[in-house]
């Protein structure tokens, strides 16, 4: 009985003990790159936070505080009364070189 124990099946390879018709390995350690993968340019679809409108006085100053991200245009109503958070949106706005817009409601 301790001899069968050592003994290998006939379907082996003696030099890696792996049965020549199981799967083959895949390389993991390689990304492949686009053309392997058979695709283009990755899609990337905008949704949730982060698109091209930002609404409300703290969070267009804070935007324009921040400056991680480009900042092309303000649009604020003519008939918005004058605060101290409006006049330091387009201050800051001023200084950034962002072009403000003054637009009906």
């Amino acid at each position: 009985m301790a001899q069968d124990r050592n003994r290998r099946p006939n379907n082996r390879n003696k030099s890696t003990g792996r049965n020549p018709n199981s799967p083959k390995r895949i390389d993991l350690s390689r990304r492949p790159n686009r053309s392997e993968r058979g695709g283009s340019r990755p899609v990337h679809k905008e949704h949730g936070l982060g698109g091209e409108q930002i609404e409300g006085r703290q969070a267009v100053r804070e935007l324009l505080l921040g400056a991680r991200r480009k900042v092309r245009e303000i649009w604020i109503a003519n008939d918005i009364e004058s605060s101290p958070v409006i006049d330091d949106i387009l201050e800051i706005a001023r200084d950034q070189r962002v072009q403000v817009m003054n637009v009906s409601r």
